[in-house]
């Protein structure tokens, strides 16, 4: 979120957030608050798999800023999406400022 303090992803493969082993990407951004023991039903952004099986993150990793914007992306991995093709989404860095 270019704040200048780091941020965390987790990826959960298995995650049941938009159906049965669906998936999510757990966004927590950095900042001074952030000690301890979080629990990541407080996650600052869940990014959910579309449909059941397709298991969102089971990759994700921050990126290089590719629209020149001044914030790095998130690409995530979905291992089974499209009939157990798989596929990348890209999410540009900007949509959590």
């Amino acid at each position: 979120d270019a704040s200048g303090t780091s941020d965390v992803l987790v990826g959960a493969k298995l995650a049941d957030a938009g159906g049965t082993d669906s998936g999510a990407i757990y966004v927590v951004l950095g900042g001074a608050s952030v000690t301890g023991t979080l629990s990541l039903s407080t996650a600052d952004a869940i990014l959910a798999g579309e449909n059941a099986d397709d298991q969102t993150g089971i990759n994700v990793t921050g990126i290089d800023d590719i629209d020149a914007d001044g914030v790095p992306e998130i690409l995530i991995g979905s291992y089974r999406q499209n009939s157990a093709a798989g596929a990348a989404q890209l999410i540009f860095g900007s949509s959590f400022q």
